[in-house]
C-alpha cells in the first residue's frame, strides 16, 4: 500500500536526519476503529508525516490546494488520501470530503490554525474542525506536536537533529447548538477549548523534558 510505504520512508528519513525516533504518547486515546477528527498544531512540513508515523491506522489529511497542485508531490499525496482545502474560505467540497470519510469510519486530520506558525507558537484556531465534528458526531482528538519546528522550521532547506514527540489527548465531543448564532459561538468556543488543551499538553511535555 502506497500510504504505508510513504510512512515508512518518512520514518527512515526522520531517524536519519533528526538522529532520533519520534516519541508517542496517548495513542490509546485514538479509537482502534471508527471515525475521529484529529486536531493538531502546525509549525512544520514534518507535522503530517510525524502524526502518520505515530498510528497504525491510515489518516486522511487536509492540505492546501497549492501543495496538491505540485507536479510530482501532488499526485503522490492524493494517492495517499490527502485532499485539498482552500485557505481563508469555507471550503464546502473539503467539508463534504471530510464528512464522507468520517461516515466511512476513517480518521481525518485537520490543522485548525490554517497555516504553519512561523514562530512555532500556537495561532488562533479556525472553526472548521469543530464544524466537521459537530456535523458528523465524531469526537475531536487534540494532537500536540513538539520538536518539529526545531527539526524543520519554515524556510529551512534541510532537517536538523531534534527531539520530536507527538501526544494524543482524550477525545472532546462537539455539541454545537443548531441555531445559527448559537452554533457559530459554540463552534468558536470548542475551537478555543481544543487549542487550549493542545497548549496544556505542550506545556506538560516541556516540563517533563526539563525534568529529564
Amino acid at each position: 500500500m502506497l500510504y504505508r510505504l510513504i510512512v515508512e520512508l518518512c520514518r527512515f528519513t526522520v531517524r536519519l536526519c533528526c538522529r532520533n525516533r519520534v516519541t508517542v504518547h496517548g495513542a490509546e486515546n485514538v479509537p482502534a476503529a471508527g471515525p475521529a477528527v484529529l486536531v493538531a498544531n502546525h509549525a512544520s512540513y514534518m507535522d503530517p508525516p510525524v502524526i502518520a508515523m505515530a498510528l497504525r491506522r491510515q489518516i486522511y489529511f487536509m492540505a492546501r490546494e497549492e501543495i496538491l497542485a505540485a507536479p510530482v508531490l501532488g499526485p503522490i499525496l492524493r494517492r495517499c488520501g490527502v485532499f485539498p482545502v482552500r485557505q481563508g474560505a469555507a471550503d464546502r467540497a473539503a467539508i463534504r470530503r471530510a464528512m464522507a470519510l468520517l461516515s466511512a469510519g476513517e480518521l481525518v486530520c485537520v490543522f485548525p490554525e490554517g497555516t504553519r506558525s512561523k514562530s512555532g507558537e500556537l495561532l488562533s484556531p479556525q472553526p472548521g474542525a469543530a464544524l466537521i465534528a459537530a456535523r458528523s458526531g465524531a469526537p475531536l482528538i487534540p494532537v500536540a506536536l513538539s520538536g518539529t519546528f526545531e527539526a524543520y522550521p519554515p524556510h529551512a532547506r534541510w532537517m536538523r537533529p531534534a527531539r520530536i514527540s507527538v501526544a494524543f489527548g482524550p477525545p472532546i465531543l462537539s455539541q454545537a447548538e443548531e441555531s445559527e448564532g448559537g452554533r457559530s459561538q459554540e463552534l468558536a468556543g470548542i475551537s478555543r477549548k481544543i487549542m487550549a488543551e493542545i497548549d496544556r499538553m505542550l506545556e506538560a511535555g516541556r516540563k517533563v523534558g526539563a525534568a529529564a
